[in-house]
């Protein structure tokens, strides 16, 4: 039951984010190989965490901007979701 709500969340999740792709004209198949390329660099982290390995440690060199400016735009547009919240509220 809890994986069960936790699935849910995600797909929820990705939905708003989806949607604020589509509100700022980022195209969805950019975001997903975004996705995509920050999920790999997660996984990897987490190998190295655990072992180092010289390809691993390259690989996530090369990753580190996607993945980064992935979370930036995450922020960005949660910022701005709290600013489009307050000003309705108001």
């Amino acid at each position: 039951m809890l994986l069960s709500a936790h699935v849910h969340m995600v797909v929820m999740m990705r939905s708003l984010v989806n949607i604020a792709a589509a509100e700022t004209g980022l195209s969805s198949v950019l975001l997903n190989r975004a996705r995509a390329v920050a999920d790999e660099h997660a996984t990897l982290s987490a190998k190295l965490d655990v072992s180092f390995n010289i390809k691993a440690a390259k690989r996530i060199a090369e990753l580190v901007p996607v993945a980064n400016a992935l979370k930036e735009w995450h922020k960005a547009n949660e910022v701005c979701h709290i600013c489009d919240f307050r000003a309705l509220s108001q």
